[in-house]
């Protein structure tokens, strides 16, 4: 299953916006071993929603089965913010550029 975050609209991408997703795709994640969430193109307003999504994901024991996948030449903001994901231990990030490495 692939969820791009950058396809939903920006200006929409809050807390509750993640829990009505995550809800909406609750089935498909539960009978999902390979879950990819790409976080290319993703901006500062999003953050709080992608927050929101992480902590359903662990609350659901999902996180290990998650990927989520960035592009190193997407811009600074962007790999700063995967930097502060790697601080998460159970998150598993994967460059969509070098996809035979898994970066945490």
């Amino acid at each position: 299953m692939r969820i791009r975050m950058a396809d939903h609209d920006k200006l929409c991408l809050t807390r509750p916006k993640a829990r009505k997703i995550f809800n909406a795709e609750k089935e498909k994640l539960a009978n999902n071993n390979n879950i990819v969430i790409d976080l290319t193109g993703l901006d500062v307003i999003a953050k709080s929603f992608l927050d929101e999504f992480i902590k359903l994901l662990a609350r659901e024991d999902r996180l290990s089965s998650a990927i989520f996948e960035y592009d190193s030449r997407a811009g600074r903001e962007n790999l700063e913010f995967v930097m502060k994901l790697c601080k998460i231990p159970s998150l598993r990030i994967r460059q969509v550029d070098r996809p035979e490495e898994v970066l945490h």
